[in-house]
C-alpha cells in the first residue's frame, strides 16, 4: 500500500487492508493530513459502525494532535513523513503542525467522527419544512416496548385484512413459524427499501391466494385419487395377502383426496433437494422386498409392482405440483403481511416520534430519495468536503444506497473534479461476519467499483499485519491459503519478533452417556446441594483441557497474564459449560454472554429486592431479599414467617413488622421502602449498595476474585439504570415492569457482565462475533466442531444487481419445499456466502492472536473448522512455531 496516496486529502481512496495492519492509524493520519493541508475541521465526516470505534477515532486524532503540538522537530518530521508526506506539502505542515491542536480546540466547528446512525439523526434534524416531521425523529430507548406497539398494530390490520386468509398461513407455517418468518423478512426492510420494493403492489398479490390455492389443490388431488382409483382398488386384495402392511391396506380400503398425506408417509420416502437429476421422493426402499412379493404374489408380483411403480411415480408428480402451489402462495402471503408489517412500523413511528435503528436508516433513506432530499444533499455538498467510511465491510445496502445517492447527484452536477468532497473507504471483505445483521461484503465491492467509475477513486491493498508474529502469519497462509485461495491473500508480519506458536490439543471425544432420567431422581439436600446432570458434557471436559494448558502455559511464561489471554467461541450455546470448568480450575475470567448481567446473583438479589419493594405482599420475594447477602438471614427465620402466615392469614411482611425480636431489620427494610417512594432506581440501589459496605458485602458471594467481579458487576448495574430509558429515571415498580418485560423478550438486547477495572487479572471468554477489533497476546479458538444451526423454517433469499440498487429476484422457501432452477440459483448464491462468511469468521479469530495461538474441539466431525486446520497443524499437545 502506498501511504502517500491513501493518505492523500485530494484523492478518492478505496483500501482494503488486512486484519492488524492499522486502519485505523490510516484514517485519523488522513485526518491529521486533512486539517494540515487546511480543511476547516467542519467540513470532515468519518463514519464508523460503534461508539467505541468512533470514541477510539475521536481520541487518537486528540492524541496525535497533541505530540504533533510537544515533539521535537526531528519526531515531529518523522511523523508526518509516516504520513505520506513530502516536498512543498510536508514544509507547509511542518510550519501548520504545532498549531493544529490550538486551531482545533478553539476551532467553532469539530470534525464529524461517529456511526452511522449518529450521523442519520443528524441528517434528520436538517429535514426541509416539506418533511419537518422528521425532524424530530428520535431513536427509542425502550425498542422491545416499541416492537410489541408494532405487532399489536400489525394484529389490527391482519383482522381487518380478511383476504389474506391468516387461518391458512398458521395453519401451514404454525404461529411461531409464520412470525419468526414475518421477522426475518422485516429484517430484510433496508435491502428492500434500497431496491425500492413496491410494498403496495405486494399487499395486492397476497390478498385471496392461499384459498386458491387450495381450491385448485384440492381440484387436482380429486382428480388425481379418481382417476387412479381402479389401481388401488387391483392392489387391495394383494396388500391385504401380504404381512404387516396393515397401512397400506387401509389407505387402498378409504381411497380418496383425504388419503393424501397418509399415501406419503406409508410408501414415499422423505422429499430431497439436493439432486435436481433425481426424482424429489420415490418408493421407499426395501419396503416391499422381492422375497415378500414371489413368496405371496408368485408370478403376478412383477404387474402389481408396476402398479405400485405406477401410483408412486403419478403420487410424486402430484406431491411437486400441490406443494410448489403452496409454497409460491405461502410466499405471497407473507410479503402481504409485511406490506401491513411495514406500514404499522411508519404509523406507530409517526404516532410515537420514535423508530428503532432499522427504521432510522429507512428514515434517512426516505429523506434522501424524496423531492426535498435534493434541498439536504445541496446543503451537505457545502458543508463536507472529505468522507470516510471505515469498516466498509460491514456496511448494509441502505447505508451504503443513503451515501451513493448523495455522491451521485454531486458527480451529476459536478463531475469527479477537485470540487468534489474526496471520499476514502477502508475495510476488509474477510472480516465481514454480520450478514445476520444485514451487512454484505458484496456492498463493499459495488462500493469501490462505483467510487472508481464516478470519483476516479484509487485501490490500494496491503497484507502486512502489525499484530501477528511470523509463527501465526505463517500458519494462517499454510491453513487459510489453501481453504480459500480465491479470498485470502499471503499474509506477512511487519514484525520478525517475537516468533510465537501454535498449540493444538486433542479433540475431546463425543460424550456417549444420556443425561439422568428424571425418573431417578437422587435424594440431596436441595437447601446446601445444587441440582446437577450425572453427565458432564464434552465442551465442558474442553473447558478443563483448554483451562489446563492455560495454566501450563502461565507457568513457562510468567510474564503471561490472566488479562493476556482470551478464549473465543463460535456461539454462546455451550459458554456455561466452558465457565464451570474455569471456575473449578479456579482460573479468573470474565464471560460476555449477552444476559450475563442480569443474571448473575448479585443483580439478581437487586431486582428480587426491587420486586419486593414494588409488590410488598410478595411472600416469595421476601424471602429471597432475607436469604440475600443484604439481609443474611437464615432457613429459621423463613420457616417462622412461613408458620404464623398461614396461621394468621397475613403476609410475610405484616408478620415480620410484628416480631419485637427483628425491629432492626424491620427498621433497614422500613429506610429502604420510604426510599423506592421518591427515588428512582439508580439513587435508590446506590444508597442500599452503600450501606453495605461495599467490599464486605461482596465478599458474602465468594473468594476475592468472585467479590471483585460482583462489584464490577454492581456498578455496570448502576449505569445501565442510570442510563435506562433515556435516563428518565422510573420508580421501581415501572423500572421491574420493564424488566420483566426484557427478561422474556426474544432476542433481547440484554447487559454485559462489568468489567473490573481495578487491576484484577481475568481471561475473557466471548463470540468470535464480539472479538472483532479485539486482540490478545494469547487468543484460544475453542468449539471448533461446532457448526451453526441448520435453517429450519422460512428462509428468504434474494438477488439484487451488482451495484446493489435493483432487487432481481426475492422468494421464500423452507426445507422440503420443490426447487425450481431460480431457487436452486439463490440457494447456492446463499450457500457460497455462508461458507464466505465462515471462513471469514475463522479469520477473525486466528488474527485476534498477537503471539500465541490454541486450537480445541470437542467431538471430532467431517469438514469442522479443527479438521481443517489439524491438516497443518500435525503435532498435538505441543507448541510449534510456523515459519
Amino acid at each position: 500500500m502506498n501511504v502517500t496516496i491513501a493518505c492523500d486529502p485530494n484523492r478518492s481512496v478505496v483500501v482494503e487492508a488486512c486484519a492488524g495492519s492499522g486502519k485505523t492509524w490510516l484514517l485519523t493520519a488522513r485526518i491529521l493530513r486533512c486539517l494540515l493541508q487546511g480543511t476547516p475541521p467542519g467540513a470532515i465526516l468519518a463514519l464508523t459502525f460503534t461508539n467505541k470505534a468512533a470514541a477510539e477515532m475521536q481520541s487518537r486524532l486528540w492524541q496525535e494532535l497533541q505530540r504533533l503540538a510537544l515533539a521535537s522537530s526531528e519526531d515531529r518530521l518523522s511523523t508526518l513523513q509516516s504520513w505520506g508526506l513530502s516536498g512543498e506539502a510536508l514544509s507547509q505542515a511542518i510550519e501548520q503542525a504545532p498549531h493544529a491542536y490550538e486551531r482545533l480546540l478553539v476551532s467553532e466547528h469539530q470534525p464529524t467522527i461517529g456511526t452511522f446512525h449518529s450521523w442519520y439523526t443528524k441528517l434528520l434534524t436538517f429535514a426541509p419544512v416539506g418533511v419537518a416531521s422528521l425532524s424530530s425523529l428520535s431513536l427509542t430507548s425502550r425498542p422491545h416496548q416499541f416492537q410489541q406497539a408494532i405487532w399489536q398494530r400489525f394484529n389490527q390490520k391482519l383482522a381487518d385484512h380478511p383476504s389474506l386468509e391468516l387461518p391458512l398461513l398458521i395453519r401451514q407455517l404454525g404461529r411461531s413459524g409464520f412470525m419468526s418468518a414475518l421477522k426475518d423478512l422485516m429484517s430484510m426492510r433496508g435491502m428492500l427499501a434500497a431496491c425500492q420494493f413496491d410494498w403496495a403492489a405486494a399487499l395486492a398479490a397476497g390478498r385471496h391466494v392461499l384459498g386458491q390455492a387450495q381450491l385448485a389443490n384440492q381440484a387436482d388431488l380429486q382428480a388425481w385419487f379418481a382417476s387412479q382409483a381402479d389401481v388401488a382398488a387391483s392392489l387391495l386384495g394383494p396388500f391385504e395377502d401380504l404381512e404387516g402392511k396393515t397401512d397400506a391396506v387401509a389407505i387402498f380400503k378409504q381411497w380418496g383426496p383425504d388419503q393424501f398425506q397418509a399415501f406419503g408417509q406409508v410408501f414415499m420416502t422423505e422429499p430431497q433437494r439436493q439432486n435436481p437429476d433425481e426424482p424429489r421422493q420415490q418408493l421407499r426402499g426395501r419396503w416391499i422386498t422381492k422375497k415378500q412379493q414371489q413368496a405371496v404374489w408368485g408370478e403376478q408380483a412383477p404387474v402389481y409392482m408396476a402398479l405400485v411403480d405406477r401410483l408412486v411415480t403419478g403420487y410424486a408428480g402430484l406431491a411437486e405440483q400441490v406443494q410448489a402451489r403452496w409454497a409460491r402462495a405461502t410466499e405471497k402471503s407473507l410479503l402481504a403481511c409485511g406490506a401491513l408489517y411495514s406500514q404499522a412500523s411508519q404509523e406507530v413511528m409517526r404516532e410515537r416520534d420514535e423508530t428503532d435503528f432499522d427504521g432510522l436508516e429507512l428514515a434517512a433513506l426516505s429523506l434522501i430519495q424524496s423531492e426535498a432530499g435534493q434541498v439536504l444533499m445541496s446543503r451537505l455538498d457545502c458543508r463536507y468536503r472529505q468522507i470516510l467510511v471505515d469498516e466498509c465491510q460491514d456496511t448494509n445496502a441502505v447505508q451504503w444506497t443513503i451515501l451513493r445517492s448523495w455522491l451521485s447527484v454531486h458527480a451529476a452536477a459536478h463531475g469527479a473534479d477537485a470540487q468534489a468532497p474526496s471520499v476514502f473507504m477502508v475495510g476488509d471483505p474477510k472480516q465481514s461476519i454480520y450478514r445476520f445483521r444485514g451487512a454484505d461484503p458484496r456492498v463493499f465491492q459495488a462500493a469501490r467499483q462505483w467510487l472508481v467509475a464516478h470519483y476516479g477513486a484509487q485501490v490500494e491493498t496491503t497484507d502486512v499485519t502489525r499484530r501477528c508474529t511470523p509463527s501465526i502469519v505463517a500458519f494462517m497462509n499454510q491453513s487459510l491459503g489453501q481453504r480459500a485461495p480465491d479470498r485470502y491473500r499471503p499474509h506477512l508480519a511487519f514484525h520478525a519478533q517475537p516468533l510465537g506458536a501454535v498449540l493444538r490439543l486433542p479433540a475431546v471425544p463425543k460424550n456417549p452417556v444420556k443425561r439422568r432420567s428424571a425418573q431417578t431422581p437422587v435424594e440431596r439436600d436441595w437447601l446446601t446441594e445444587p441440582e446437577s446432570d450425572a453427565v458432564v458434557s464434552e465442551w465442558f471436559t474442553e473447558g478443563q483441557a483448554i483451562g489446563e494448558a492455560l495454566l501450563q502455559a502461565r507457568q513457562v511464561s510468567p510474564d503471561l497474564d490472566w488479562q493476556d489471554i482470551r478464549v473465543l467461541l463460535r456461539a454462546r450455546t455451550h459458554m456455561a459449560d466452558y465457565e464451570r470448568a474455569f471456575a473449578q480450575l479456579g482460573i479468573p475470567f470474565v464471560s460476555d454472554r449477552t444476559d450475563g448481567l442480569l443474571q448473575t446473583p448479585e443483580v439478581e438479589d437487586l431486582l428480587n429486592l426491587c420486586r419486593w419493594l414494588a409488590f410488598p405482599w410478595s411472600n416469595a420475594d421476601l424471602a429471597a431479599v432475607l436469604r440475600s447477602p443484604f439481609m443474611g438471614q437464615t432457613d429459621d427465620l423463613l420457616m417462622v414467617l412461613a408458620e404464623q402466615s398461614r396461621a394468621s392469614a397475613q403476609s410475610w411482611w405484616d408478620v415480620l413488622r410484628a416480631m419485637p425480636d427483628q425491629a432492626e431489620l424491620v427498621d433497614t427494610l422500613g429506610r429502604w421502602r420510604r426510599w423506592s417512594a421518591h427515588l428512582p432506581v439508580h439513587d435508590l440501589f446506590d444508597r442500599v449498595l452503600s450501606e453495605g459496605p461495599l467490599p464486605s458485602l461482596s465478599l458474602a458471594y465468594g473468594s476475592e476474585i468472585r467479590a471483585r467481579q460482583v462489584r464490577a458487576n454492581w456498578h455496570a448495574f448502576l449505569a445501565w439504570c442510570l442510563q435506562w430509558d433515556a435516563g428518565r429515571q422510573p420508580g421501581v415498580a415501572r423500572f421491574i415492569q420493564d424488566m420483566d418485560e426484557l427478561l422474556a423478550a426474544d432476542q433481547a438486547e440484554l447487559p454485559a457482565p462489568g468489567v473490573d477495572q481495578a487491576g484484577l487479572s481475568a481471561l475473557r471468554l466471548q463470540s468470535l462475533h464480539s472479538a472483532k477489533g479485539l486482540e490478545s497476546r494469547l487468543v484460544v479458538l475453542a468449539g471448533l466442531a461446532d457448526r451453526d444451526a441448520v435453517d429450519s423454517g422460512v428462509v428468504w433469499l434474494a438477488q439484487t444487481s451488482e451495484d446493489q440498487s435493483e432487487l432481481q429476484s426475492l422468494r421464500a422457501c423452507r426445507r422440503l419445499d420443490p426447487i425450481d432452477d431460480e431457487l436452486r440459483h439463490l440457494l447456492a448464491q446463499r450457500a457460497r456466502l455462508a461458507d464466505q462468511e465462515d471462513f471469514n469468521l475463522l479469520y477473525v479469530g486466528m488474527t485476534r492472536a498477537r503471539e500465541y495461538l490454541i486450537i480445541s474441539a470437542a467431538g471430532e466431525k467431517t469438514g469442522s473448522w479443527y479438521e481443517q486446520l489439524a491438516n497443518h497443524s500435525p503435532v498435538v499437545g505441543e507448541w510449534v512455531s510456523h515459519g
